[in-house]
């Protein structure tokens, strides 16, 4: 996304990287910033009981219910709460998307979810509209997104913040496709109403 979005991978200004010198204290400095980091894993010390706690508010905000036990069969890995607490926060709090646009990704997301060994071969008709083709795309084989893809998403006025909230939109939604049907979850925890009509 960023090489497509045109966003530069280099601290250094492009007309400066001529200069060895340059490049060489570019890369010194920026290893000693990382060698800084504290890069370890960090222990998750939160109960289940906790992080459904934590979920709750946002989770009746966003489905208008109560999770009450519906991620029982997660009780011995809270993280998994903790993820999808987060990837709704996304959803619901930090996207530029319309829920319209958000029910029309996850929709495609389900649809374009190989259905056997037979339809993960090959290539794929991609749908028309821009929003759906790109989920399409970001579902089946991201690597495969365009520059002509995001141009017609540029064409029916997306900026590259909304594009960016799209792939995001789009990660989220693959990941609770995988999860719910992995774990035996109901796909309508996080799923938008009409999302599937």
């Amino acid at each position: 996304m960023a090489d497509l979005l045109n966003v530069s991978p280099e601290a250094l200004p492009e007309p400066f990287r001529r200069f060895e010198f340059l490049r060489r204290f570019t890369v010194r400095i920026a290893s000693l910033i990382m060698s800084k980091m504290d890069l370890q894993n960090r222990k998750f010390n939160p109960s289940y009981e906790e992080t459904l706690k934590n979920l709750t508010p946002l989770f009746e905000q966003a489905m208008g219910m109560k999770p009450d036990d519906a991620f029982a069969s997660v009780k011995s890995r809270p993280r998994l709460v903790e993820v999808f607490r987060l990837i709704l926060e996304e959803r619901e709090v930090h996207t530029s998307l319309n829920r319209e646009t958000l029910a029309k990704i996850h929709r495609t997301v389900e649809d374009a979810l190989p259905e056997g060994i037979e339809d993960v071969k090959g290539f794929h008709k991609r749908p028309e509209n821009p929003v759906e083709a790109f989920a399409f795309v970001g579902t089946r084989y991201a690597y495969r997104t365009t520059k002509d893809m995001i141009d017609a998403l540029r064409k029916i006025n997306y900026d590259d913040v909304d594009i960016l909230d799209l792939a995001i939109a789009v990660a989220g939604a693959n990941f609770w496709a995988r999860i719910h049907r992995l774990l035996g979850l109901e796909p309508d925890l996080f799923y938008l109403n009409g999302s599937f009509s």
